[in-house]
């Protein structure tokens, strides 16, 4: 796996998605059953996959997407999201953009080249981020807390999920980044939901169709 690739974006998350963090939940966040949420079936049409999501989120190009942010933050914090994103974009394979305006919330999809994901891949990079998030923690001025760290295979289909807790004091905000990286029938995607809230996403995750 590329390691070094999921850690580098990993880190333009943490500097950017806490300057776009709602105060209050709205919608599919006050649900307290995920599954029977309404949502809207997504198509990635360079990659054939679809993707289910909450129907607050909505598909933006990247310059839409950048034009969007641009009156929800300030310049420094919209320029550090805008490199993350645009980090994204270069990764080999194809970029999808959500955004759900009401809880400022994004979610990011990109479709890799198929790696066949294992229990010590998940392990050694769970290892490794958190490893870089303690060494850096003074130099973002952020505290982590990693919530949970996970790796299940079911009929083919690899998952290793990943959820840390953001917390910048100074700010007084605190923001959560879940990822998964999914490998099934020949194919891989790599998402990221940044959230203010703390969200059981695992059932929509696993409405993705390969």
């Amino acid at each position: 796996m590329k390691h070094k690739i999921f850690i580098t974006v990993l880190f333009f998350s943490l500097l950017a998605s806490c300057n776009l963090v709602s105060k209050e939940i709205i919608n599919w966040m006050e649900t307290d059953d995920i599954v029977a949420y309404p949502t809207k079936t997504h198509y990635l049409e360079e990659d054939d996959i679809k993707a289910k999501l909450p129907i607050e989120f909505e598909r933006y190009s990247l310059y839409d997407y950048q034009q969007r942010i641009k009156t929800l933050t300030t310049k420094e914090h919209y320029k550090s999201e805008i490199a993350r994103v645009n980090t994204l974009k270069k990764l080999e394979g194809n970029l999808y953009i959500y955004f759900d305006s009401l809880n400022n919330s994004s979610y990011t999809i990109n479709a890799m080249p198929y790696m066949p994901i294992k229990k010590q891949d998940a392990k050694y990079l769970l290892g490794i981020m958190s490893k870089n998030l303690r060494e850096n923690e003074k130099i973002i001025d952020v505290k982590f807390e990693k919530i949970t760290g996970k790796y299940f295979s079911s009929n083919g289909r690899q998952t290793f999920k990943a959820i840390y807790k953001f917390t910048n004091e100074k700010m007084k905000v605190t923001w959560y980044t879940t990822m998964y990286v999914i490998s099934s029938n020949g194919k891989t995607v790599w998402t990221q939901l940044n959230t203010p809230f703390l969200i059981n996403f695992d059932p929509i995750a696993a409405k993705m169709i390969f």
